[in-house]
């Protein structure tokens, strides 16, 4: 396929392959994100992902005459390629859903994507740009419509599979923790924690609440529910209410003054028993390391 190519065409096709692949899976959950993290509606979700979109452009002209006045493209494009991954790691680093502060998180979440913009006008004009200078050697410029016709190949690739990989994996993750997707829930969860749904409202969440549980186990808690489908959709999914969800008989302490047997803490889908007491009244316990040795265990029942 690269056969009598620059060598160059290569990296630079399968760097615009990645970067096009988390573009776009990014793209297609932002504005969800961002009600579902936020509790934004419609239109201020669309305005910042809007806003977003058009940083995108105006900053490639920035990126084109930074690296048009250093001519250092190459110096240009691995700066770009650092502030995406930046800019990514800022808006991946978990946080609690409902956020405590919501300005706060909502500045940091915009400066993430300010610097993912900024990270792209300085790759992706510039790009383009080294592909061409690569073809204006007399050896390869003949192949220079073919080579471009490679490198816009690999971009459509990954735009293509971008945004089947964010419903599958968004998919897994809720269903580890035994739960289905619904777009309407987030909504919903912020509206009944925050106390401003209608009846009608109350009637559609409590009966998207059941379908959202894969075990079909009847939500008796609709709080906890919120919390948790929350905290699970956006982020590693632990029980950050970190409180032993049982009474009465469900449970009972063992003669060891270090283990609590409990039949009845929700972890996504998971009935967790033989947990440490220290580790209850904690945001640890339930996390996917310990929630790992306990399946290894076999501690779940």
């Amino acid at each position: 396929m690269f056969n009598k190519h620059p060598k160059g065409l290569i990296a630079a096709s399968f760097a615009n392959l990645g970067e096009r692949f988390g573009f776009y899976t990014m793209m297609a959950i932002l504005v969800l994100f961002l009600q579902a993290k936020f509790g934004l509606d419609g239109k201020e979700a669309g305005l910042i992902y809007s806003t977003f979109y058009f940083s995108i452009y105006i900053l490639a002209l920035i990126g084109g005459i930074i690296a048009d006045r250093t001519r250092n493209y190459k110096g240009t494009i691995f700066a770009g390629i650092v502030l995406m991954a930046v800019g990514y790691l800022m808006l991946a680093i978990p946080s609690p859903t409902p956020v405590a502060n919501k300005t706060l998180f909502l500045v940091i979440t915009c400066a993430a994507l300010f610097v993912i913009a900024f990270g792209n006008g300085l790759f992706k004009g510039n790009l383009q740009a080294l592909v061409g200078q690569m073809y204006d050697n007399p050896q390869y410029s003949s192949m220079r419509d073919s080579g471009f016709s490679l490198f816009y190949m690999f971009i459509n690739v990954g735009a293509i599979f971008a945004p089947f990989a964010a419903v599958g994996v968004r998919n897994w993750w809720l269903s580890t923790f035994g739960y289905n997707y619904d777009a309407d829930l987030p909504a919903l969860c912020h509206g009944h924690l925050a106390g401003t749904l209608t009846p009608e409202a109350v009637d559609t969440y409590s009966a998207l609440a059941a379908k959202a549980t894969i075990s079909g186990t009847p939500v008796t808690d609709m709080t906890v529910f919120a919390n948790e489908y929350l905290n699970v959709s956006q982020q590693e999914g632990c029980c950050k209410s970190g409180r032993c969800h049982c009474s009465g008989d469900e449970c009972t302490r063992g003669k060891t003054a270090h283990v609590c047997i409990v039949c009845r803490i929700r972890c996504g889908n998971f009935l967790l028993v033989l947990v440490p007491s220290e580790w209850i009244d904690t945001d640890l316990f339930c996390q996917g390391i310990y929630r790992f040795e306990f399946v290894r265990h076999g501690y779940f029942s």
